[in-house]
């Protein structure tokens, strides 16, 4: 994780325009695991997760009853999520949630997401 998040961060740093790499710990479905609220907004019903932080989730690939991240989102989702559930998770999510819930590399992203915001947002 930490070798791709600098791979892209050395990268990006030869350019002149403001960035935030944003790198999931495992995979971008933990991170959409992180706000249970928002799941369940999306779902349309109440949804069950494991505990813990979803960045720490893992499980068999082959088995949709493990705790691999994707199954686990497929089965609170009763389907395969797209890119427009996705969108609609994240349109529904508090980041402060998922930032909590995954410490690792979410909480990072965002605030290095809000500081950059802040930069942008001064500059005439």
């Amino acid at each position: 994780w930490r070798a791709v998040h600098e791979a892209v961060e050395n990268g990006l740093e030869q350019g002149s325009l403001p960035y935030v790499v944003g790198v999931p710990l495992r995979m971008v479905e933990s991170w959409a695991l992180g706000d249970a609220d928002a799941l369940e907004q999306v779902a349309g019903r109440s949804v069950s997760l494991p505990g813990g932080s979803p960045e720490l989730l893992w499980g068999a690939k082959r088995d949709d009853g493990s705790n691999y991240p994707k199954h686990v989102l497929q089965r609170a989702l009763d389907d395969e999520p797209n890119a427009e559930v996705f969108a609609q998770i994240a349109s529904a999510a508090d980041l402060d949630v998922i930032a909590n819930r995954c410490p690792v590399s979410f909480a990072p992203f965002l605030n290095a997401l809000r500081s950059t915001a802040s930069i942008c947002t001064t500059v005439p």
